[in-house]
C-alpha cells in the first residue's frame, strides 16, 4: 500500500467502508471479500479501497491483509466492459510470463479471476516482494534486456495485413488535416516498409516497474500488452514516459524533443517503426501520442 501511495497510481479517498460502490452498479462489496477470501483460503482477510486517479475508468482497487496485517493481494474490480477486457488480458499475460520463467524481470502472480454479481470481472494478483522500491526518476537508461526478454521473436507483416493488427486506429487517416496528413504519411511508409511486430508491454516506463532488494525489477501493469504491437513501442513509451507533464504543458516542443531522440536522419524503416508506435499509443488512449499526432505537420516549423 505505501508502495501504490508513492508511485502515484492509486489515490485513497477514505477510511474504510462497507459499500464503496453505488447500489446502482449492482455490486456488493462484502459479498466480494467473502468470496475472495474462499478464493486465498483466507476467512479473516480484510481489504483497504482505493480509486485510480482517473475515476472515468471505472474501477476500484482494493489492497488485501491477513489478520496481522501484512499485504496478500491486490485486486482489480471492473465495473465496464471495456475495462473486463482489459484485465483479463493482463491475467492471460501475466500467467503466460509466470509460465516462461524469464529471469531479467519478474511479473506479480495471478492468484484468482472472478466475476462479480453485476457480471463483470475482478483480478487478484499476489502483492510485490516486502521493500521494494520505485526506480529512481533520474534513472533513464532504456532496460533493452527485460523488453527483449517479454518481447520474443520479431515478425514483419505486409501492408496489407495492416489493419487487422488487434489494436490499429481506424481513425488515424479520417480525423481532421493534421492527423489525416500522419495517417498519409504512415500508409506511404508502410506500403514500402511493411510493419515489424512482437509481444509488447504496452505501457513500458519506470512508473510500472520497481526492484527489490536483490536488485531484480518486477513488471506491471499489462492490461495494454499486445502480441502483435510495433517493435519500437515500448522503447517509445519508455521515453515518453520520463516526464508527461512536460509533454502535455508544451506538446509541441515535447514532439520536437521526440523527433531530436528517435527521427533526426532516420531511415524510412526507422521513421515507420517509430511512427507505428506512436499510431499504437494512440490507440491504447495515451494522450500524448494524441497531441503528436495532432502537431505533426508543425514539427519543422
Amino acid at each position: 500500500m505505501e508502495l501504490a501511495i508513492r508511485l502515484g497510481v492509486d489515490r485513497l479517498l477514505g477510511t474504510t467502508v462497507d459499500q464503496p460502490v453505488g447500489p446502482e452498479d449492482g455490486f456488493q462489496f462484502n459479498g466480494w471479500l467473502n468470496q475472495v477470501r474462499g478464493a486465498l483460503e483466507d476467512d479473516r482477510a480484510s481489504a483497504v479501497v482505493f480509486w485510480p486517479p482517473q475515476t472515468s475508468r471505472r474501477r476500484i482497487y482494493v489492497h488485501l491483509f491477513d489478520a496481522s496485517q501484512k499485504p496478500i493481494g491486490f485486486a482489480k474490480i471492473s465495473f465496464g466492459d471495456e475495462d473486463d477486457r482489459l484485465l483479463m488480458r493482463e491475467a492471460d499475460i501475466l500467467v503466460q510470463q509466470t509460465e516462461a520463467g524469464v529471469r531479467s524481470f519478474r511479473v506479480p502472480r495471478v492468484l484468482a479471476v472472478g466475476e462479480t454479481d453485476a457480471g463483470h470481472q475482478w483480478l487478484v494478483t499476489a502483492p510485490l516482494p516486502e521493500r521494494t522500491r520505485p526506480i529512481g526518476r533520474h534513472y533513464n537508461a532504456y532496460p533493452d534486456q527485460i523488453v527483449a526478454a517479454l518481447s520474443g521473436e520479431h515478425r514483419l507483416v505486409p501492408h496489407t495485413e495492416m489493419t487487422a493488427l488487434s489494436w490499429w486506429p481506424e481513425d488515424l487517416v479520417t480525423n481532421g488535416p493534421e492527423v489525416t496528413e500522419f495517417g498519409h504519411e504512415l500508409e506511404a511508409l508502410v506500403a514500402n516498409e511493411g510493419v515489424k511486430v512482437c509481444r509488447v508491454h504496452g505501457d513500458f516506463g519506470l512508473q510500472n516497474m520497481v526492484i527489490d532488494r536483490g536488485g531484480t525489477r518486477w513488471v506491471f501493469d499489462w492490461e495494454q500488452s499486445r502480441p502483435d504491437g510495433p517493435v519500437m513501442a515500448d522503447q517509445v513509451s519508455f521515453f515518453l514516459a520520463l516526464d508527461p507533464a512536460r509533454t502535455s504543458a508544451d506538446p509541441l516542443s515535447a514532439l520536437r524533443r521526440f523527433h531530436e531522440q528517435f527521427l533526426k536522419k532516420a531511415s524510412p524503416q526507422r521513421r515507420c517503426q517509430i511512427m507505428m508506435a506512436l499510431a499504437f499509443r494512440h490507440a491504447t488512449g495515451a494522450l500524448d501520442a494524441g497531441l503528436f499526432i495532432n502537431n505533426w505537420a508543425k514539427q519543422g516549423r
